[in-house]
Order: structure tokens, then C-alpha cells, then sequence
């Protein structure tokens, strides 16, 4: 990979991944809105809460090495077969591991027959994950075009599927079943594409594996909190409250999901770069870690406040009259997408400085926090609860992070823009009811254009949101 990569083609790139997962958004929203509707509140928990408690296992499918390899690729170009042929062994091994893990909790939990089963068709699809480690070459080689274009495929599919069982009023299960389909269509177009760049064979070098599986460890078990973060407080609200509020947490938590593509996407373009700038360039490093904060607030304000001012009507509109219920979920998640934006830059500038181990404390200590208060929460306020928890974790993981970050790079909050970001999203928020006679996408459209025009004033010209470039 070239050392010199130009700053346009991180943005060609970063543009050709968001374009994708801008699809990936709609087609997202759309299975969302055709599955609450067809499956009911009843249905949807337990869509939700079997793809929920497979998604906790998911960290052990890789333990942590999908990003060490990555970061080796970026740093070691010329020994590419080599360390994803390691790779590719482990997460095989890995990957079918813990699919028998999450079929086997499953069981010992005693779920009902019918959430038996569906926890089982959602398990497959955990194997097909170590299939996509030849994304990770054209991710080291900045080809996310490449990378963009076989995740649209698999979405579409998956969305044609759902399109499809619902027309023959399907089911449950053949639904998840599609899913998983779409997920090992997804990881061999990967494997197929890649294998042309580079021969991806697994190794079983017992010592290089050991090797790698050590120093991924911490950044597995800070997966597997994370993990906890974000999923286990759904099968809390199931135990704690019931399965009916479970559905009504999931569908805001859902859409808010799919939402964090962007941030997503942001730093993980950027991140090959931001590795090979630590330690041999750190002011660089500095200048656009900042920068991505920036434009991580640029995303996030307006869908902070913009989501508080039309949560009603977006929650009928995207979940039907029947989860009504989960408005105040959307109300509260919506204010916690100040901080859930900025949290995966901060946690790729972790990995990219090498603090994988404060990482893990910091996630550690989060986590327990978190469950501590869910466990206050959810039996008195059930899924609003959960949300409260939620928005508390992810400003604990934000400001925290650039704590642990400091003796590496200076991420100072570039406070001046707060004003500058903050007041137009502000403004459009309240501007937005005015316009209550319209329907909820006229006034979501004439708000983002508001916003966009009083930005444009606030930042001259968004000249001041480019002071890397």
C-alpha cells in the first residue's frame, strides 16, 4: 500500500462507502418498517431478541484480530498472504465456535421452542464472518469502492428477501433464515474478490496465532463489553419488563443502528492513514483526528435535535400505529447520538495509538456501570430506562476516551465549533413544528436545508469546517 496516499482519494473512497451505506440506510429503514408491521409487537421481539443474543457473541467470532490485521496490512504491505492467511484460520475456528456458543446458551437459558429455533438460524450466519477477511486487503488498500459495492449486494438481497416473506405472509424464521443467506452471499463475494489480489488460504502456525490472538485480546474482550453495551439491555428489558417492551426498545434502537454507518464509515476510511501517522507524524495525526470530530458534530447535531422534534410522528411513520409506544425510546436516543457519533473515532485512535489495554479498562468499567444502572432503570421505567442508560454509556465512553487518548494525541474538543454547529441545529429543530401541516419527510427535507443554510452563515461558507484541507 502506498505511504503517500493522497488526500482525495480518502475522500473518493469515503464517499463511494457512504454512498453505499446511505442505501444500506433506506433498505435498512425499509426491512425495519416491513417487519414491524408484518410480525406485530410480539413478532418483532422475537425477531429482535434472537438476532440480539447471536450479535453477543459475535466478538468471540473474531476476537479482536479483524483490526490488528488490519493494522498490520496498513504498516506491513509486503507480507499480506502471511497475515491474512493467520487471520483467516483463527476466525474460522473462531467463527464456528461461537456459533455452537450461541446455540448452546440458548438452550441452557431455556428459551421457548420458537426462539430455540430462530436464535439457531441467526447462529449460522456467525461462521460466514471469517469468509469476509479478505475485506479487510481492500480496506488496508484503500479500495472501499470495492468494499461498498458487495455490501450493497448483500443488502439488497436481504431487503428483497424480507419484501418477499412478507408478500407471502412468512414467518419468523424463514425471515431469519433469509437474513443469514444474505450475510454468507455477502462474505463470499468478499472472498472471491479479494483471492484475485491476493491467494487467501488459512494457516495453522500454532505460535503466529497464539501471537496474534494475545495481542488482539484486549481489544476482544473491549469488543465483547461493547457487545454487552449495546445488546444486552434488550434481553434485560425482556426479562426485567417484558417481551412487549423489548420490541418497543428495539425499533428506535434499530433505526438508530443503522444510522451509525456514517460515523462508521468516517473513521474507518481514515484509520489505515490515522496508523500509519502514530508515532512518525503525530501533529498530523492530531489535525485530523480533529477534523473528523468536527464533521462527526456536523452529522450528529442535527439528528440530535431533529430527531427529538419529530419523534412522534417519525416512530408512526417508520413502525406503524403499534409502536406508538416506543416515541419517548426515540425521544431519548435521539439526544444520545451527540456522543454515540463521536465514539468510533475515538475508539479507532485508541487502536491506532496502541491502547487496546486502557481500552479494555475503560470499557470494563463502563460496562459494569451500565448494567448497574439498567439494573435501577428498566424494572421501574422499562425501555425509556434502557435508553437513559444507554445516552449515560455512550457520554461515559466519549469523554473518558479522549481522557485515555491525551498522552498519546492531543484530541483537544474543538469547543468553537459547539456555537457554530449547535445553534443552527437548534434553530432548525424549532423551526420544524412550524411546519406540523406538512408531512414528517417535507418537514424532515425543509429542515436539513435549514440547517445547511444557517451552517453555510455560521462557518462562512463552510470554509471553517476545512481547515486540514
Amino acid at each position: 500500500m502506498r505511504s503517500d496516499i493522497r488526500p482525495f482519494d480518502l475522500v473518493l473512497n469515503f464517499g463511494a462507502m457512504l454512498s453505499e451505506k446511505v442505501l444500506a440506510l433506506f433498505t435498512g429503514l425499509a426491512a425495519t418498517a416491513l417487519l414491524t408491521r408484518h410480525l406485530g409487537i410480539s413478532g418483532y421481539g422475537d425477531y429482535t431478541l434472537a438476532v440480539s443474543h447471536t450479535l453477543l457473541f459475535l466478538p468471540f467470532a473474531s476476537w479482536g484480530v479483524e483490526l490488528i490485521c488490519l493494522r498490520e496490512l496498513a504498516r506491513r504491505p509486503a507480507q499480506a498472504a502471511q497475515i491474512l492467511g493467520q487471520t483467516f484460520g483463527i476466525r474460522i475456528v473462531l467463527s464456528m465456535g461461537a456459533a455452537l456458543l450461541a446455540v448452546a446458551a440458548a438452550w441452557a437459558a431455556h428459551y421457548p421452542e420458537r426462539l430455540f429455533l430462530a436464535v439457531a438460524l441467526t447462529a449460522v450466519s456467525l461462521p460466514a464472518s471469517a469468509w469476509e477477511t479478505g475485506s479487510l486487503l481492500l480496506q488496508a488498500r484503500i479500495r472501499y469502492s470495492q468494499v461498498a459495492g458487495i455490501s450493497l449486494i448483500g443488502n439488497l438481497f436481504s431487503l428483497a428477501w424480507v419484501g418477499w416473506g412478507v408478500w407471502h405472509d412468512w414467518g419468523v424464521l424463514p425471515l431469519l433464515a433469509g437474513s443469514s443467506g444474505a450475510v454468507w452471499l455477502r462474505s463470499f463475494a468478499f472472498y472471491i474478490l479479494s483471492s484475485r489480489a491476493c491467494v487467501l488460504r488459512p494457516t495453522w502456525g500454532i505460535f503466529g496465532g497464539l501471537k496474534l490472538l494475545r495481542e488482539s485480546t484486549p481489544m476482544a474482550l473491549s469488543g465483547l463489553l461493547m457487545a454487552v453495551n449495546t445488546r444486552l439491555d434488550l434481553l434485560l428489558v425482556a426479562k426485567w419488563a417484558s417481551r412487549e417492551s423489548a420490541a418497543l426498545y428495539a425499533a428506535p434502537v434499530v433505526f438508530f443502528q443503522t444510522l451509525s454507518f456514517l460515523p462508521q464509515a468516517m473513521a474507518a476510511t481514515f484509520f489505515p492513514v490515522l496508523t500509519q501517522w502514530y508515532p512518525s507524524h503525530p501533529e498530523r495525526l492530531q489535525r485530523w483526528s480533529r477534523q473528523l470530530l468536527i464533521y462527526s458534530w456536523v452529522l450528529a447535531f442535527p439528528i440530535a435535535f431533529g430527531g427529538m422534534a419529530v419523534a412522534a410522528d417519525l416512530v408512526r411513520l417508520l413502525f406503524g400505529p403499534n409502536f406508538t409506544g416506543s416515541t419517548q425510546t426515540f425521544f431519548i436516543l435521539s439526544a444520545a447520538q451527540i456522543f454515540i457519533f463521536s465514539t468510533p473515532l475515538v475508539g479507532f485512535l485508541m487502536l491506532a495509538v496502541g491502547a487496546q489495554k486502557q481500552n479494555l479498562v475503560m470499557n470494563a468499567g463502563v460496562t459494569a456501570a451500565g448494567v448497574l444502572i439498567n439494573f435501577l432503570l428498566i424494572p421501574r421505567w422499562a425501555q425509556a430506562g434502557a435508553a437513559v442508560t444507554w445516552t449515560l454509556v455512550s457520554a461515559a465512553i466519549f469523554f473518558l476516551g479522549l481522557r485515555v487518548l491525551a498522552p498519546f494525541v492531543r484530541l483537544k474538543l474543538p469547543l468553537g465549533f459547539l456555537w457554530r454547529v449547535g445553534v443552527p441545529a437548534l434553530l432548525m429543530a424549532g423551526a420544524v413544528p412550524l411546519f406540523s401541516f406538512l408531512p414528517v419527510l417535507a418537514r424532515i427535507g425543509l429542515g436539513a436545508l435549514f440547517y445547511a443554510a444557517l451552517l453555510a452563515v455560521c462557518t462562512h461558507g463552510y470554509r471553517d469546517l476545512h481547515a486540514v484541507s
